[in-house]
């Protein structure tokens, strides 16, 4: 497809998911969304662990970019998703230990979708 029609595509993915954008350039091809998207509304995109007996995890944050680039004579879409979430400790007693800032695993589904939809156009 030409570069025209993949941005198209891209950008209507976000707007058919209901995903804000925050800064847009076709010029470069570059799409960055909020750094704080709750991801918990994405439905499994990234893993943080498991809530434990003393330890919880509260629900994760984060936010992915695509880059959409000409490359000789076809298109290249790169998406890149991170997220972060806050992990809490405590003791025996329920008396907070730590609270620790985490890095979350993407679990790839949100790139999937987007490049899938990119390469279908639904």
């Amino acid at each position: 497809e030409s570069y025209d029609v993949v941005w198209s595509r891209v950008i209507q993915w976000f707007a058919e998911n209901g995903t804000p954008i925050k800064n847009m350039e076709k010029e470069s091809g570059f799409i960055a969304t909020e750094q704080n998207l709750s991801a918990s509304s994405y439905g499994g995109y990234c893993d943080c662990g498991k809530n434990g007996t003393y330890e919880t995890v509260s629900d994760p944050v984060g936010n992915f970019n695509v880059l959409v680039q000409r490359v000789n004579d076809s298109v290249r879409v790169t998406v890149n998703a991170s997220y972060k979430s806050v992990k809490t400790m405590k003791g025996l007693d329920g008396k907070l230990i730590s609270t620790n800032t985490i890095t979350c695993n993407s679990t790839g589904k949100i790139e999937q979708s987007i490049l899938s939809y990119v390469r279908t156009g639904s």
